[in-house]
């Protein structure tokens, strides 16, 4: 009566099972390099896909910023414009400049208007006017701090 575990060894060893065996490897390893050259190039379609919107979305938010931001500056300015646009207290400063008006007339006569000018706005705090070498002359609302 043949051992039944020395049949079994001798079905394993025979050439057909190795070759069955050998090719379920080559299946398996094929299946795996397959999915890992798939999985491999899909990532690298969407990493490149969500790169480049996310590059989009980052330059249109600047863009956004930008336009905010110069629109901000142009308002400010516009304000900055009509405050020291006003030709009455241009042209008083101007004489004192030329010593034609004394201090304290120019004072009286531009602190009520550049008050006026200033409760206009809620953006404008204080308002001050300078002579020639940059220091002030007339101020109305908060100083400038020393730190600017």
């Amino acid at each position: 009566m043949p051992i039944k575990g020395s049949s079994i060894n001798a079905i394993d060893s025979s050439p057909s099972n190795k070759l069955h065996k050998y090719l379920r490897l080559r299946i398996i390893a094929g299946l795996i390099i397959t999915s890992s050259l798939i999985g491999s190039a899909t990532i690298f379609l969407l990493y490149s896909s969500q790169t480049k919107q996310l590059e989009t979305e980052l330059s249109l938010e600047i863009e956004l910023q930008t336009i905010a931001l110069e629109s901000e500056l142009s308002r400010l300015q516009n304000i900055a414009t009509q405050i020291t646009s006003r030709t009455y207290i241009r042209e008083k400063l101007e004489e004192y400049l030329q010593e034609k008006v004394e201090l304290e007339a120019l004072i009286n006569i531009s602190r009520p208007i550049l008050a006026d000018a200033m409760q206009k706005t809620d953006d404008v705090v204080g308002i001050n006017r300078l002579d020639n070498d940059g220091k002030p002359l007339i101020q109305v609302g908060d100083p400038i701090p020393n730190t600017l």
